[in-house]
């Protein structure tokens, strides 16, 4: 208790020394990631979530009872949001291989039945894979955490194929810092009978070429869409993505992506009831 009180202390005292808000937020969230997970990722997700536009969209695509899959959880951002829209009755698989990253996701939910953490890295296949941490001024920045690089602390990690799951997800978030077209081979078998929504990040800012990917989901049919400036899902020609000077947006630089399957008009209807209100500026 002692020490729960002085963490609190010294909590409280940066929070008054720091003058913009965002900064006591920060210091805020830092504290309770030592102390109460559970507490932290409520605060990170209802409070830090103003950088992820797609958010806003995401009850569009799930709902009450579906079966989601959150691939490079980190701290549990868009999982939190998810299980509040699956409900009770539905889940949330939360895919993290970074052992102190697991950990802190099995702490914040360990009171939830809908939020299943599997310390694992999907993969095209099953075996040991290196996953490297790239150290930003001698700190592990653990959300650029990949398996395409070297550079940086090494970590062991196992990875196994979706499709070796036995899942059939309605909606997949994928976040995996370059490995996109590992964990989309390794899921062929569902992306072809299940059909999920996707949304991917793709930071063309990296080098990494995603032309593999790209004519991937082309040969899978689905179509790619991104969350503009006015809150619209507008449809977007891939091929843009090739060039990582094209920000893809006029206000800012795009690198979350919507890719809807083609099927029976579906896309439309959900593009169509995709539009949210436009964010502030």
């Amino acid at each position: 208790m002692d020490r729960f009180r002085s963490r609190c202390s010294s909590a409280v005292a940066r929070m008054k020394q720091s003058g913009p808000v965002g900064n006591a937020y920060q210091v805020a969230v830092d504290a309770a990631d030592q102390l109460f997970p559970s507490t932290s990722v409520i605060l990170r997700s209802r409070f830090g979530g103003s950088r992820e536009a797609e958010l806003s969209v995401l009850p569009k695509f799930v709902g009450c009872g579906d079966l989601v899959v959150d691939v490079g959880a980190h701290k549990g951002l868009y999982s939190w949001h998810l299980q509040r829209l699956v409900g009770p009755s539905g889940s949330v698989h939360a895919f993290e291989p970074q052992p102190d990253l697991s950990d802190y996701l099995k702490r914040a939910f360990r009171g939830s039945r809908t939020v299943l953490v599997h310390e694992l890295a999907l993969s095209a296949s099953r075996g040991i894979a290196t996953l490297t941490v790239p150290l930003f001024d001698g700190a592990p920045a653990l959300g650029h955490a990949t398996l395409e690089e070297s550079g940086g602390r090494s970590i062991e990690v196992q990875t196994v194929p979706f499709d070796s799951l036995g899942l059939a997800p309605r909606f997949m978030k994928i976040d995996v810092e370059g490995h996109e077209l590992g964990v989309l081979s390794g899921a062929m078998e569902t992306l072809e009978t299940s059909k999920p929504f996707l949304l991917l990040e793709i930071d063309r800012r990296s080098g990494r070429d995603p032309s593999k990917l790209i004519e991937l989901l082309q040969h899978l049919d689905y179509h790619g869409y991104v969350l503009n400036d006015d809150g619209i899902l507008a449809p977007m020609d891939v091929r843009r993505l090739l060039d990582p000077s094209d920000p893809i947006l006029a206000t800012r630089y795009a690198y979350n992506f919507f890719f809807l399957p083609r099927t029976s008009g579906e896309i439309d209807r959900r593009v169509e009831a995709a539009d949210v209100p436009p964010r502030p500026r």
